[in-house]
């Protein structure tokens, strides 16, 4: 009767790794979207830090949140498209704003309609996962992370499925 028992319990260990394993897949997947899918939901953009000119935000790979408004009050941080063609801005401190141009930190004065908005909060080193997540090898890990994930679910929900079987027909 311990035996049975010692052998059930062996049993139940895979189906419960698999599950854990599965999991942890999907929750990182989950954890490495968030952050960019999140924010636009509540009007807010994010945007990774190529150069800070405000010395206020920090190296690259810092990832911003920006929010567009109608003006901008001096000592606002603000995200200025830098015009790659890419998710990158650069980030000043206002000094002053006229409806059509901003002028930052330093008296630079740069296009009102190159301000994409002023920058509510950051996160760092997340600008890199952000950066992922945009290019075509990201969106395939990251699919990739769910697929398994579920796949692994579905594996272990069998196998749990076939080991209730056995001990329901093992008691009958």
């Amino acid at each position: 009767m311990a035996e049975n028992y010692q052998n059930s319990k062996k049993k139940r260990g895979l189906p419960l790794a698999l599950t854990i394993i599965a999991y942890a897949l999907i929750i990182l997947g989950l954890l490495i979207i968030a952050p960019v899918v999140c924010p636009p939901v509540f009007g807010y953009h994010t945007y990774t830090v190529a150069s800070d000119e405000s010395g206020e935000v920090g190296a690259s790979g810092v990832l911003v949140y920006a929010k567009a408004t109608d003006s901008y009050k001096s000592g606002n941080l603000i995200a200025v498209d830098n015009e790659d063609d890419d998710r990158d801005v650069d980030v000043y401190v206002v000094e002053s704003s006229s409806d059509s141009t901003v002028t930052v930190s330093g008296g630079k004065t740069v296009d009102a309609d190159l301000v994409l908005g002023k920058i509510r909060a950051r996160t760092p080193f997340f600008g890199y996962l952000c950066q992922l997540c945009f290019s075509v090898v990201g969106i395939v890990i990251t699919v990739a992370l769910f697929v398994v994930g579920l796949i692994l679910m579905m594996i272990a929900n069998s196998k749990a499925k076939k080991e209730n079987q056995k001990e329901f027909d093992y008691n009958n």
